[in-house]
C-alpha cells in the first residue's frame, strides 16, 4: 500500500524538513489540524447564523420605520388638508382641532425602533402645534392666519417630502442587507464544506498512514525480539534509518542484538581466563607452604626477643637474619630498642633534674604563699574604706539630684508666673482698648443729646408760634429737652469715671509689665541656679561611678589575691604528688636494664615538708573579675576552684 508524502519520511526533501519526525507528533499535528477545522466551521456557522439573525432584525426594523415614515407623511398631508379647510371656511374651527387631536394621538402612538429616527415624531408633533396656533390665530385675525397658512402649507410640505424620501431610502437599505445576507449565506456554506472536508481527508490520511507505513514495520521489530528471546543475534532488522518511535525500536533491537553477541564473547573469554587462574592458584599453593614454614621460624625467634624485651633487659638484640620477608622487621626490632635503651637513660636522667628542681619551686611556693597573705590583709582593709567612700559618695550623688529636681520645678513654677504675668499685661491692654472705646461711644451719645436739645428747643419755638394749637407740643418739647440735659450731664459724669479708670489701668498696665519683667529676671536667676544644680548633680554622680569603678577594682584585686593564695597552694599540692610520680616513675625506670651509668639518682626515702596552708581568716568569694558593674561582694569563707576556673583566673590576673 503507498504512503502519502506527508507521512513519508522525506527528510531529505528541504520542502519537507518542516515536517515532525515522530509518529507521536506528526498524529497529534493531524488530529489538532482536524479538530482546529472542525472548530473554525463550527466558529463560521454560529457567526454565520448570528449575522443571519442581525440581518432579518434590521429588515424587521427597517420595514417598521417605512410603515412609520408613510403614516406620518398621512398625518402630515391630513393637517394641511385640516388647515386649508379652516382657513377656507369649509369647516368649523372645533372639528379641525379635534381631528388634530386625533392626528397628534395617531403620531404618538407610532414608536420608533431606531433612535436615529425619533426625531420624526417631534417635528411632526411639532408640525400639528403649529397647526393648532394658526386654527386659533383664525378665530382672532383671519388675515394674518391666512399670509401664515402659506408659510404652514410650504413648510408642512417639505416634512412630507422628507418623510418620503427617508421610506425610500430605508426601503432601499433593506433590499442590500437581503442580498448581502444571502450573498454571506452562501459564503458560509462553502467555507464549512471545504473545512469539513478538509478534517475528513486528515481523518483518512492518518488511518492510510498507520496502516501502511507504522504497522508493517512494528511486525517485523516484533518477528526480531521474539527471535532475540530465542537466544538468535544474527537476522535482519529493518527501519535503523528512520528517525521516528520505529527507528528508535529498531536501533533499540539492534543494540539488544549486539551485546547477546558480546555476551556469548565474554562467556569463551572467562572459560579461558577460569582455566588460567586454576594453574596459577597451585603455584600460590607451593608459595604459601613456603611462607608458613618462614613464618613459623620468625614467630619463634621474634617470640623469645620480646620476651627478653619485657623483663626489661634492653640489651638483648635478634642478630641472627630472618627470611627476606620477615627482615625488615629484624631490623627495625633492633632499632626500637636501640631508641629505648636511650630514651629510658634519658627520662631518668631528666626525672632526677625534674625532682631538684620541683624540691626548690616548692620553697619558692611556700614563700610565695606568705607574701600574699599579707597583700590579701591590706587588700581587704582598702577594700572596707572604699566601700565607706563609695557610699558617701552615693549619698552626695543622691542629694545633688533631689536639690536639681527641686530646681527644676522651681524654674517652671517660675516660668509659669512670669506666663501669668504675661497674659494679665494683654488682659490690661485690652481694657484699656474696651476703656477706649466706650469714652467715643460716649462721646458720640453726648453729641446725639446735644442735637436733641437743639431739636427740642427748635419745636418749642415753632410752638409757640402756633398758639394754642402749639401747647401740647411746646410740653413735649420742653420735657425732651430736659431729658437731653439730664443724659448730657449723665454723659459727662461717666466721660469722667472713663477718664480715671483709664489712668488706673494704664497705671497697673505699667506695673504689671514691671512685675512681668522681674518674674523674667527670677525666672533666667532661677533657670541658672537649676543648670548648675544639674552640672553638680551630674558631676556627683560621675564621682560615684568613679569610686564604684575604683571599689569594684579593688574587690578585684582582693578576690584575685585570694585566688593567687589558693591557686599557689594548689600549686604545691600539685608539685608534693607530682614529687610522688616523679618517685614511682624513677622506680618504674629501675626495672629496666640499659648497661648505661645515669647523671644523678634520687636519694632513696627522701621527701619534702608539708606546704603552707592558706592562712588568712577570712577572704573574698572566689569569682573571676568581670567588666559589669557590681556591688562589692559580701566576705565569707573561701572555695577550693576547679583546676579550669583557676587557669581561667590566673589569665585574667596577668591581663589585669
Amino acid at each position: 500500500m503507498g504512503v502519502p508524502p506527508f507521512f513519508a519520511p522525506q527528510t531529505d526533501i528541504p520542502m519537507y524538513r518542516w515536517l515532525p519526525t515522530s509518529i507521536k507528533a506528526r498524529s497529534s499535528t493531524a488530529m489538532a489540524i482536524t479538530i482546529c477545522a472542525l472548530t473554525i466551521a463550527i466558529a463560521i456557522a454560529a457567526m454565520s447564523h448570528y449575522f443571519k439573525l442581525v440581518d432579518v432584525r434590521t429588515s424587521v426594523d427597517a420595514r417598521g420605520e417605512i410603515r412609520n415614515a408613510a403614516e406620518r407623511e398621512r398625518i402630515v398631508d391630513l393637517t394641511r388638508l385640516a388647515v386649508q379647510k379652516a382657513v377656507a371656511g369649509t369647516t368649523d374651527l372645533r372639528a379641525a382641532k379635534a381631528e388634530l387631536d386625533t392626528l397628534d394621538q395617531r403620531n404618538t402612538n407610532l414608536s420608533s425602533v431606531r433612535p436615529d429616527f425619533a426625531s420624526n415624531q417631534h417635528s411632526v408633533t411639532d408640525t400639528i402645534a403649529s397647526a393648532r396656533i394658526l386654527i386659533d390665530q383664525i378665530a382672532v385675525n383671519k388675515q394674518a392666519a391666512t399670509t401664515n397658512a402659506a408659510s404652514f402649507d410650504a413648510t408642512a410640505a417639505s416634512l412630507s417630502a422628507m418623510l418620503s424620501r427617508q421610506a425610500d431610502a430605508i426601503g432601499g437599505f433593506g433590499r442590500k442587507s437581503d442580498e448581502r445576507r444571502d450573498a454571506m449565506n452562501d459564503a458560509t456554506s462553502l467555507m464549512v464544506i471545504s473545512l469539513l472536508l478538509f478534517a475528513l481527508g486528515s481523518v483518512v490520511g492518518l488511518t492510510i498512514y498507520t496502516a501502511g507505513y507504522v504497522w508493517p514495520h512494528y511486525q517485523k521489530i516484533l518477528s526480531g525480539h521474539r527471535a532475540l528471546a530465542e537466544g538468535q543475534s544474527d537476522f535482519d532488522i529493518p527501519g535503523l534509518d528512520r528517525d521516528d518511535e520505529v527507528g528508535e525500536s529498531a536501533r533499540s533491537l539492534a543494540d539488544f542484538a549486539d551485546k547477546l553477541r558480546q555476551t556469548e564473547a565474554l562467556r569463551a573469554e572467562n572459560q579461558k581466563v577460569l582455566a588460567r587462574e586454576e594453574a596459577a592458584k597451585l603455584e600460590q599453593q607451593k608459595i604459601d607452604q613456603a611462607h608458613k614454614e618462614a613464618h613459623a621460624e620468625f614467630i619463634g625467634r621474634f617470640g623469645d626477643a620480646l620476651q627478653g624485651l619485657s623483663n626489661g633487659d634492653l640489651k638483648s638484640r635478634i642478630e641472627d637474619p630472618f627470611h627476606q620477608e620477615y627482615e625488615p622487621l629484624r631490623h627495625a626490632f633492633n632499632r626500637t630498642v636501640d631508641k629505648l635503651q636511650v630514651a629510658v637513660f634519658t627520662v631518668g636522667n631528666h626525672v632526677s633534674e625534674i625532682g631538684g628542681a620541683t624540691d626548690r619551686i616548692l620553697t619558692v611556693a611556700d614563700e610565695l604563699l606568705r607574701h600574699t597573705e599579707e597583700q590579701a590583709s591590706s587588700l581587704e582593709e582598702t577594700s572596707a574604706s572604699m566601700e565607706e567612700m563609695a557610699a558617701t559618695v552615693r549619698q552626695n550623688a543622691g542629694n545633688a539630684r533631689e536639690a536639681s529636681v527641686a530646681a527644676a520645678a522651681t524654674r517652671e513654677r517660675a516660668s509659669m508666673s512670669g506666663q501669668v504675668a504675661l497674659r494679665a499685661i494683654t488682659a490690661m491692654e485690652k481694657i484699656e482698648k474696651s476703656s477706649r472705646q466706650v469714652s467715643e461711644i460716649v462721646v458720640l451719645i453726648e453729641e446725639i443729646a446735644f442735637q436733641t436739645n437743639i431739636l427740642a428747643l427748635n419745636a418749642a419755638v415753632e410752638a409757640a408760634r402756633a398758639g394754642e394749637a402749639g401747647n401740647g407740643f411746646a410740653v413735649v418739647a420742653n420735657e425732651v429737652r430736659a431729658l437731653s440735659q439730664r443724659a448730657s450731664q449723665a454723659l459727662k459724669d461717666i466721660k469722667s469715671l472713663i477718664e480715671s479708670s483709664n489712668a488706673n489701668v494704664t497705671e497697673g498696665a505699667e506695673l504689671v509689665k514691671h512685675a512681668g519683667q522681674s518674674l523674667t529676671e527670677i525666672s533666667t536667676s532661677v533657670k541658672r541656679v537649676a543648670d548648675l544644680i544639674e552640672e553638680i548633680a551630674s558631676a556627683s554622680q560621675e564621682q560615684a561611678t568613679g569610686v564604684d569603678q575604683v571599689s569594684r577594682a579593688v574587690s578585684n584585686m582582693d578576690a584575685m589575691t585570694q585566688l593567687n593564695g589558693t591557686l599557689v597552694q594548689e600549686t604545691t599540692s600539685a608539685l608534693q604528688t607530682s614529687q610522688s610520680q616523679i618517685r614511682e616513675l624513677w622506680d618504674s625506670i629501675g626495672n629496666f636494664d640499659t648497661g648505661l651509668t645515669y647523671f644523678n639518682k634520687l636519694a632513696p626515702g627522701s621527701a619534702l615538708p608539708p606546704p603552707r596552708r592558706w592562712s588568712v581568716a577570712s577572704g573574698p568569694e572566689q569569682h573571676l573579675p568581670d567588666t559589669t558593674p557590681r556591688s562589692v561582694r559580701g566576705r565569707g569563707p573561701k572555695r577550693k576552684p576547679s583546676s579550669a576556673a583557676a587557669v581561667a583566673a590566673d589569665s585574667d590576673w596577668k591581663q589585669f
